[in-house]
């Protein structure tokens, strides 16, 4: 496999792992919290999802939810819907 059938499988699990659930990004493994953190802390790091060190498996899943989830704390997907800012109650 070659370095960009790689990046598309990870942008393709990653979104498979996006469901959108409030949980989905949760670790799942039986090792997922450490494997969630490195996720996390990578993209901390300004490292690009597609340098996901693992390959597929639950290592990967949770690294990728843990780079995920960071993301969404930091940039905050959410932030410009109603009903999100208490100056904004959606109606």
């Amino acid at each position: 496999m070659d370095h960009s059938d790689r990046i598309t499988l990870l942008v393709a699990r990653s979104v498979e792992l996006d469901t959108g659930t409030e949980d989905c990004f949760d670790p799942c493994s039986f090792r997922g919290p450490n494997f969630w953190e490195q996720g996390a802390q990578a993209f901390r790091n300004d490292v690009r999802l597609e340098e996901c060190p693992y390959d597929s498996g639950p290592k990967q899943d949770d690294w990728l939810r843990g780079w995920m989830a960071t993301e969404l704390i930091e940039f905050g997907r959410f932030k410009d819907e109603p009903g999100t800012n208490p100056a904004d109650p959606g109606k």
